[in-house]
């Protein structure tokens, strides 16, 4: 009994629908926490709010959920104060350096999916071809690779 091995032609176009109906079918995903980043100009600041909270920037930002901290920070830049500004809007995903590693290639290897999918809409395919050998390929005794 002998048993041939099979190969099956996946395309990129078929790899790529696949993925989308997994991503469409993906119903726990988590709510993520969202953070307001502000940047400073010097590495650790602490400012106080009208309310007594404290706000203390190190490593140069300060992350914050608080509506208070962000409404306070939003008024002072709008006054002119110097030195800090608004930044983006990160996400807990966006802070886990695993997470965010695994969006960016994730991301990338989609865009290859893609661009593989768009050239196989066109026609073209990875085949290299097939190249002739026209050099005779003689094995060698240790003499003549010696000499």
């Amino acid at each position: 009994m002998s048993i041939t091995p099979t190969t099956t032609n996946i395309t990129a176009s078929a790899i790529l629908a696949n993925l989308k109906a997994k991503e469409d079918t993906k119903e726990d995903a988590p709510v993520e926490a969202q953070f307001q980043q502000y940047k400073s100009a010097r590495p650790a600041v602490r400012l106080v709010t009208y309310s007594g909270l404290r706000l203390t920037f190190t490593n140069f930002q300060f992350l914050t959920q608080s509506e208070e901290a962000i409404d306070y920070l939003d008024s002072e830049i709008a006054k002119g104060l110097q030195g800090i500004s608004k930044g983006d809007v990160l996400t807990t995903s966006d802070l886990d350096p695993m997470q965010s590693m695994r969006k960016q290639v994730r991301a990338e290897l989609l865009a290859e999916i893609q661009a593989a999918a768009a050239n196989e809409a066109v026609g073209k395919s990875r085949d290299m071809g097939e190249t002739e050998n026209k050099a005779k390929i003689s094995p060698a005794s240790t003499k003549q690779v010696a000499s």
